[in-house]
């Protein structure tokens, strides 16, 4: 079935299967690409989540004027712009002396680093989705560790590795399918 029949189905029909199978086709595309705006794995799932709920409550509004995944990039866009302006801190000179004194005011700045406790979890996520990399097949192995951690693109991961772009781009989709599946018979329901 094609997107705009899913989206048809969805819009017409209410039917919210068809927009599940829109999410599973995209999911992983539109968290991958916000990951790299935001550089936050937790930031990045919860964008993700909230990029596919204003879709969802947008999909009257759409126009196939426009391939549905552009439409789609475009909130996940402007939602990770959001979330960082809103995360952005308003910004005071360190030091600032008042009109009538010159005693120095100093503004304490807010310590922007993880916390022991979210150091150890980053690091626990991030171990365990490289030991799971790890039993990869070569191939697939090669691909996603190009993509996700050296965090080359398509063409320059299809002209490192002398294969076409389309071989990449299956080897990638078919990757994070084991590792999706991988990871959900590890995790406790």
């Amino acid at each position: 079935m094609t997107d705009m029949d899913l989206i048809q189905r969805a819009v017409n029909l209410n039917d919210q299967t068809a927009f599940s199978e829109l999410m599973k086709r995209y999911h992983e595309p539109i968290r991958v690409f916000i990951v790299r705006l935001v550089q936050n794995l937790d930031d990045a799932d919860d964008l993700t989540n909230l990029s596919f709920e204003k879709a969802f409550r947008s999909l009257p509004n759409y126009r196939p004027d426009y391939p549905f995944s552009t439409w789609l990039f475009t909130i996940a866009k402007n939602t990770a712009i959001d979330f960082g302006r809103k995360r952005t801190i308003p910004t005071q000179p360190l030091h600032s002396k008042s009109a009538n004194s010159e005693k120095v005011h100093e503004f304490p700045l807010a310590d922007q680093d993880l916390n022991p406790e979210q150091n150890l979890i980053r690091d626990q996520k991030n171990a365990e989705i490289r030991a799971l990399v790890a039993d990869l097949k070569p191939d697939f192995k090669l691909m996603v560790e190009l993509f996700y951690f050296e965090g080359l693109g398509i063409e320059e991961i299809a002209e490192k590795t002398k294969k076409p772009a389309g071989t990449v781009k299956a080897n990638l989709s078919r990757a994070r399918v084991i590792l999706q599946q991988k990871l959900t018979r590890k995790r406790p329901n």
